[in-house]
């Protein structure tokens, strides 16, 4: 297959540069156009109001690789221009970390794919939970996930790699919301009536339930979502071919 790999956390993250040696070892033709910089909770954002600048750099596993000074969807909506031909799949990630609950409007990486999406590419977005072992994850799990992701119809395909062998996928629907985000105004004033306000992460609330997709991956399962690519309405598509759980034998 013709391939298109992006991510959210820049050209230089390892995360990504394990997915394309992989998807070069199964015998893909891969490209690369990927942000320059680190772009995490980009979402869906794209840049209209000025240029935007690329790069071509070297990427070992890479067919062509550009750098590009925009979000993750701007990535994908540039390959038209940047690549003579159209990818049969947009491969997104890994990122370093997950992706779960309402990560799944936040992110860089799910909106890379839901921009591909909406461009008409079959999509899938790969994350891993941090300190995954994910040359691991992706020996065990990519060329299955591959498949599935072309399966999708009106939307793509998220992908969340536990901690340890995971060598269960389990079908979930994505959703909830696993965090609880506070705003916290930091000490020390900048002057002239300014200050610096820091938004912070910390635990699920007491009486919160864990979303679905989490859960799975806290239970050591690869956690696999079928999002709709209408932004606000996440949905399992065909139930009957992927509502399923399957266990690999891995080597």
């Amino acid at each position: 297959m013709q391939i298109l790999v992006t991510n959210d956390d820049g050209i230089r993250a390892e995360g990504m540069a394990l997915l394309v040696k992989e998807l070069s070892r199964l015998g893909h033709a891969v490209n690369v156009i990927s942000p320059r910089t680190n772009q995490t909770s980009k979402s869906h954002s794209i840049t209209y109001r000025h240029p935007i600048d690329v790069e071509e750099v070297p990427l070992p596993g890479a067919k062509r690789a550009f750098a590009v000074d925009g979000t993750p969807a701007d990535c994908v909506r540039v390959s038209g221009a940047l690549l003579p031909n159209a990818p049969d799949l947009v491969v997104s990630g890994v990122n370093h970390g997950l992706n779960v609950g309402t990560d799944a409007y936040r992110s860089g990486t799910i909106g890379a794919a839901r921009e591909a999406a909406f461009t008409g590419y079959p999509a899938l977005a790969l994350s891993a939970m941090e300190g995954a072992d994910i040359p691991f994850m992706l020996l065990t799990h990519l060329p299955t996930v591959l498949d599935m992701a072309l399966t999708v119809r009106d939307g793509f395909l998220s992908v969340n790699f536990p901690l340890g062998l995971g060598r269960e996928r389990t079908v979930v629907a994505a959703g909830g919301q696993p965090y609880n985000e506070t705003a916290e105004i930091e000490e020390g004033r900048l002057g002239e009536g300014r200050l610096r306000v820091r938004i912070r992460r910390s635990a699920l609330r007491g009486s919160q339930a864990l979303p679905p997709d989490l859960t799975v991956v806290l239970g050591g399962k690869v956690a696999v979502s079928a999002l709709s690519r209408e932004v606000g309405t996440p949905s399992l598509r065909e139930p009957g071919r992927m509502e399923r759980t399957t266990q690999e034998n891995a080597s």
